[in-house]
This record gives C-alpha cells, structure tokens and sequence, in this order.
C-alpha cells in the first residue's frame, strides 16, 4: 500500500505533464503537501528522488513479510526474501544517484536489475516449493508467477519500481496469510 501511496507524484515527477490524468489529479493532494517541506529542509532535489527514496520501506516490508514462509518453502524463497530487503538500500542509493556526477550516477535505475533478479528467482521458488517442498500447486504456482505480478504490475501503474511493488505486495501478502501445508502423496493399491 505504501507503494500505492507514493506513486502518483513520483509518476508525475518522472512523466510531468504527459503522467496520466490520474496521477496529475493525485499528485498535488496534501498527503504530499506535508511531505515536500521535509524534503527540502533535508536538501532533498525534488519529488523525483523524495518519492522515489520513500519507496524503500515498501521492500523492507514485503521481504518481512515472506521470509517466515522460507521456513516451509526453501531456500529460494529466503533468496527472494533477501533480494526484497535488499531493495531498500538498492531504491534509495538508485534515486539520490540520479542526481550526482558520474560515476555515481551511474546506479541510477539499479532497482530494475534487481526487479528481473527477483522475479527469475521467484520462478525458481515456486517450482522448488512444488517440486521439493511438496507445498500446494496453487501456492506455488502463484510464487512461482513473481515475473509476471512484477511485469503487469509496472505496465499497469506505469512506473517502476512503485507500481512493481505494488502487484508484488498484494503477491506476497497472499503467500503470507496463507500458510501453505506439505501435499500428501496418494497412495496407489491397497491398505499402507
């Protein structure tokens, strides 16, 4: 939700007056009234990188959230887990490097490798949740999906990574509340 929350100035930041008439009309609300002033007193160039940075607690609290589930589904969870959490200093370095003098400016945009990095791993996770941890098909199946959440998610926002994370979130929060139970495997001819 936070994600949600950030998106309509950062998209018009990086749009400007070709953002989406949605984005436009949100933008200017004071929910990020309040915000702006802090940025500048901090020296904070802008709403680009004010709100691009304000993205980070979004990774920190969806990695939270699916770590617990690398206990029962593997460690290729934990992997996309980690590289969630990762994303916070990887966010925030990616937006003030937007503003600075190569070389530093150079990692702008890490975040988006690290968006392909997580949803190659999110594929590798759900089959290995199926294949090894013998979780639910669906479970698995919508680990599994990471790539794709991520892709349509950005499509449909417009803007990564905000609107990644806000498709990824809503993923995650699903696994999370769901604890998945090991399959039993069916037992063919006769009594045990």
């Amino acid at each position: 939700m936070w994600s949600a929350v950030l998106l309509p100035p950062a998209v018009v930041a990086w749009d400007g007056g070709n953002a989406p008439a949605w984005a436009q009309r949100l933008a200017d609300g004071r929910p990020y009234s309040w915000m702006r002033p802090i940025g500048n007193d901090l020296g904070v160039p802008g709403d680009y990188v004010l709100f691009g940075v304000l993205v980070a607690p979004a990774f920190l609290l969806i990695g939270v959230s699916l770590l617990p589930r690398a206990r029962i589904a593997g460690r290729w969870t934990a992997v996309l887990a980690w590289l969630t959490l990762l994303g916070a200093p990887i966010v925030t370095l990616s937006y003030v490097a937007s503003s600075l003098p190569s070389p530093w400016h150079a990692m702008w945009g890490l975040e988006a490798l690290l968006l392909v990095a997580m949803g190659i791993c999110g594929v590798v996770a759900g089959v290995a949740a199926y294949v090894t941890h013998r979780l639910p098909l669906w479970w698995s199946s919508l680990l599994a999906a990471t790539i794709g959440v991520l892709t349509i998610s950005t499509v449909l926002f417009t803007y990564f990574p905000h609107g990644s994370l806000i498709g990824f979130g809503v993923e995650v929060a699903i696994l999370a509340f769901f604890e998945p139970t090991v399959r039993r495997e069916s037992t063919s001819g006769g009594t045990p």
